[in-house]
């Protein structure tokens, strides 16, 4: 066995898909959007059991009832998300995804935080709303950035990318 530490922007080809735990964490919102789950209350939430509430524009005929209509809505939708959020999931890449290394996290006493960034290049195209309010904008991602840990990592089978 040889030890190969990856440099920043190294690309590794996979060889045997690779299934790995999946945190809800910001970071990871792009690929477990590819994936069908979306983040509640640092919860993953099944897109087809529960679907993602919509903003409130142009939800409601009358104004006046726009905002008492959609709190009540919101927190129902909320609450249920929060029931049924998983903490963890399992998620499997195929063989033949193309990972870019974006950061690497290790740091003595914080062993549980160790963890590889990636960008998986090759496994199609998502909608994705980038910024806040006004200024947000719907964007579409080729490159999907997340981060496994450190030991889900040590089971990746791969060829480096020259």
């Amino acid at each position: 066995m040889k030890m190969y530490v990856p440099e920043i922007g190294d690309s590794i080809v996979l060889t045997k898909d690779w299934s790995f735990n999946f945190y809800p964490e910001r970071r990871n919102t792009d690929l477990g959007k590819y994936f069908g789950y979306y983040i509640v209350d640092y919860k993953w939430v099944d897109e087809k059991i529960l679907p993602c509430i919509e903003s409130n524009d142009n939800k409601y005929d009358d104004e006046d009832e726009v905002s008492e209509k959609y709190w009540n809505d919101w927190q129902k939708w909320f609450s249920e998300a929060r029931s049924i959020g998983k903490d963890i999931i399992q998620v499997k890449l195929p063989i033949g995804s193309i990972l870019s290394v974006d950061r690497i996290y290790i740091r003595k006493g914080a062993k549980d935080f160790s963890s590889i960034s990636f960008y998986v290049k090759n496994l199609g195209t998502i909608q994705s709303k980038v910024g806040w309010g006004e200024n947000s904008k719907i964007k579409n991602k080729k490159a999907l950035r997340f981060w496994a840990k450190l030991q889900d990592c040590n089971n990746i089978e791969f060829e480096f990318i020259k």
